[in-house]
Protein backbone atom coordinates (compact mmCIF):
# COMPACT_ATOMS: atom_id res chain seq x y z
CA UNK A 1 0.00 0.00 0.00
CA UNK A 2 1.58 3.34 -1.05
CA UNK A 3 2.00 6.49 1.45
CA UNK A 4 -1.32 8.28 -0.46
CA UNK A 5 -3.46 5.13 0.20
CA UNK A 6 -2.55 4.89 3.88
CA UNK A 7 -2.86 8.63 4.24
CA UNK A 8 -6.60 7.80 2.70
CA UNK A 9 -7.45 5.19 4.68
CA UNK A 10 -6.43 6.92 8.01
CA UNK A 11 -8.36 9.91 6.66
CA UNK A 12 -11.50 7.52 5.36
CA UNK A 13 -11.21 5.86 8.96
CA UNK A 14 -11.36 9.57 10.62
CA UNK A 15 -14.27 10.70 8.60
CA UNK A 16 -16.20 7.44 9.40
CA UNK A 17 -15.74 8.31 13.27
CA UNK A 18 -17.15 11.94 12.53
CA UNK A 19 -20.35 11.09 10.64
CA UNK A 20 -21.08 8.53 13.30
CA UNK A 21 -20.67 10.85 15.98
CA UNK A 22 -22.54 13.87 13.31
CA UNK A 23 -25.57 10.50 13.40
CA UNK A 24 -25.74 10.32 16.84
CA UNK A 25 -25.94 14.14 17.36
CA UNK A 26 -28.70 14.17 14.52
CA UNK A 27 -30.62 11.07 16.71
CA UNK A 28 -29.61 12.83 19.92
CA UNK A 29 -28.13 10.35 21.23
CA UNK A 30 -25.73 12.70 23.62
CA UNK A 31 -25.32 10.23 26.06
CA UNK A 32 -22.95 7.88 23.52
CA UNK A 33 -21.39 10.65 21.94
CA UNK A 34 -17.72 10.58 21.34
CA UNK A 35 -15.66 13.96 22.24
CA UNK A 36 -14.60 14.72 19.02
CA UNK A 37 -10.77 16.02 20.61
CA UNK A 38 -10.86 12.00 21.92
CA UNK A 39 -10.05 10.79 18.62
CA UNK A 40 -8.80 13.57 16.64
CA UNK A 41 -6.27 15.94 17.95
CA UNK A 42 -5.80 19.38 16.24
CA UNK A 43 -3.04 18.25 14.50
CA UNK A 44 -4.48 15.34 12.86
CA UNK A 45 -7.30 17.50 11.76
CA UNK A 46 -4.78 19.78 10.53
CA UNK A 47 -3.32 16.68 9.01
CA UNK A 48 -6.22 15.60 7.41
CA UNK A 49 -7.37 18.74 5.90
CA UNK A 50 -4.12 19.15 4.22
CA UNK A 51 -4.79 15.83 2.79
CA UNK A 52 -8.05 16.56 1.37
CA UNK A 53 -7.00 19.73 -0.38
CA UNK A 54 -4.13 17.22 -1.93
CA UNK A 55 -6.95 14.88 -3.06
CA UNK A 56 -8.47 17.83 -4.70
CA UNK A 57 -5.58 19.40 -6.21
CA UNK A 58 -4.80 15.33 -7.80
CA UNK A 59 -8.40 15.17 -8.53
CA UNK A 60 -8.23 18.28 -10.38
CA UNK A 61 -4.67 17.06 -12.52
CA UNK A 62 -6.89 13.83 -13.41
CA UNK A 63 -9.34 16.10 -14.59
CA UNK A 64 -6.59 18.40 -16.40
CA UNK A 65 -4.97 15.32 -18.02
CA UNK A 66 -8.56 13.24 -18.73
CA UNK A 67 -9.34 16.38 -20.86
CA UNK A 68 -5.89 16.42 -22.25
CA UNK A 69 -6.33 12.83 -23.15
CA UNK A 70 -9.66 13.53 -24.94
CA UNK A 71 -8.57 16.73 -26.78
CA UNK A 72 -5.32 14.21 -28.42
CA UNK A 73 -8.06 11.47 -28.84
CA UNK A 74 -10.50 13.97 -30.54
CA UNK A 75 -7.25 15.25 -32.79
CA UNK A 76 -6.03 11.55 -33.41
CA UNK A 77 -9.26 10.16 -34.64
CA UNK A 78 -12.02 12.60 -33.93
CA UNK A 79 -11.83 14.38 -36.83
CA UNK A 80 -13.48 11.51 -38.66
CA UNK A 81 -16.41 12.53 -36.31
CA UNK A 82 -16.58 15.54 -38.05
CA UNK A 83 -16.74 14.48 -41.26
CA UNK A 84 -20.57 14.20 -41.57
CA UNK A 85 -20.90 17.58 -40.96
CA UNK A 86 -19.11 18.56 -43.95
CA UNK A 87 -21.63 17.41 -46.66
CA UNK A 88 -25.16 18.71 -46.70
CA UNK A 89 -27.88 15.97 -45.16
CA UNK A 90 -30.12 15.42 -47.87
CA UNK A 91 -28.20 16.48 -51.21
CA UNK A 92 -24.72 14.74 -49.89
CA UNK A 93 -23.04 17.95 -51.74
CA UNK A 94 -19.91 18.84 -50.07
CA UNK A 95 -19.01 22.21 -48.22
CA UNK A 96 -21.42 23.83 -49.85
CA UNK A 97 -22.59 25.59 -47.02
CA UNK A 98 -20.44 27.86 -44.79
CA UNK A 99 -20.83 25.74 -41.14
CA UNK A 100 -20.41 22.85 -43.76
CA UNK A 101 -17.21 24.44 -44.96
CA UNK A 102 -16.28 25.66 -41.28
CA UNK A 103 -15.93 22.15 -40.61
CA UNK A 104 -14.08 20.79 -43.57
CA UNK A 105 -11.56 23.19 -42.83
CA UNK A 106 -11.11 22.22 -38.97
CA UNK A 107 -10.52 18.78 -40.09
CA UNK A 108 -8.00 20.12 -42.80
CA UNK A 109 -6.32 22.18 -39.77
CA UNK A 110 -6.19 19.20 -38.02
CA UNK A 111 -4.78 17.17 -40.18
CA UNK A 112 -2.25 19.19 -41.03
CA UNK A 113 -1.11 19.86 -37.34
CA UNK A 114 -1.03 15.79 -36.76
CA UNK A 115 0.46 15.29 -40.01
CA UNK A 116 -2.50 12.71 -40.96
CA UNK A 117 -1.73 11.16 -44.35
CA UNK A 118 -3.94 12.93 -46.89
CA UNK A 119 -5.21 9.42 -48.63
CA UNK A 120 -6.23 8.54 -44.91
CA UNK A 121 -8.42 11.60 -44.78
CA UNK A 122 -9.62 10.58 -48.47
CA UNK A 123 -10.62 7.19 -47.70
CA UNK A 124 -12.68 7.98 -44.46
CA UNK A 125 -14.41 10.83 -47.11
CA UNK A 126 -14.94 8.26 -49.62
CA UNK A 127 -16.26 5.39 -47.28
CA UNK A 128 -18.34 8.04 -45.64
CA UNK A 129 -20.03 8.71 -49.03
CA UNK A 130 -20.06 5.66 -50.03
CA UNK A 131 -22.52 4.59 -46.68
CA UNK A 132 -24.57 7.62 -46.64
CA UNK A 133 -25.26 8.17 -50.33
CA UNK A 134 -24.77 5.21 -52.05
CA UNK A 135 -27.42 6.03 -54.63
CA UNK A 136 -25.53 9.68 -55.62
CA UNK A 137 -22.88 9.55 -58.34
CA UNK A 138 -19.95 10.69 -55.23
CA UNK A 139 -17.09 11.43 -58.10
CA UNK A 140 -18.31 14.85 -58.11
CA UNK A 141 -17.44 15.41 -54.64
CA UNK A 142 -14.97 13.09 -54.11
CA UNK A 143 -13.22 15.53 -56.64
CA UNK A 144 -13.98 18.42 -54.51
CA UNK A 145 -13.25 16.69 -51.34
CA UNK A 146 -9.62 15.90 -52.94
CA UNK A 147 -9.03 19.74 -54.68
CA UNK A 148 -9.75 20.88 -50.52
CA UNK A 149 -7.46 18.71 -49.39
CA UNK A 150 -4.95 18.83 -51.62
CA UNK A 151 -4.12 21.64 -50.59
CA UNK A 152 -2.27 21.15 -47.18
Amino acid sequence: MTEIEQEINSFLDALKLFLETANKIKKNEESELIRVDSFLSMEQLQHYSYCIDEIRKMMNELNETKEKIKDLELRRDGWKKIIPSCFGCADGKFANHDCEKKDAERIRKIVEEENVDIELVLQEFRLFLEKEFPHNQNDGEMKLVEKFFKKV
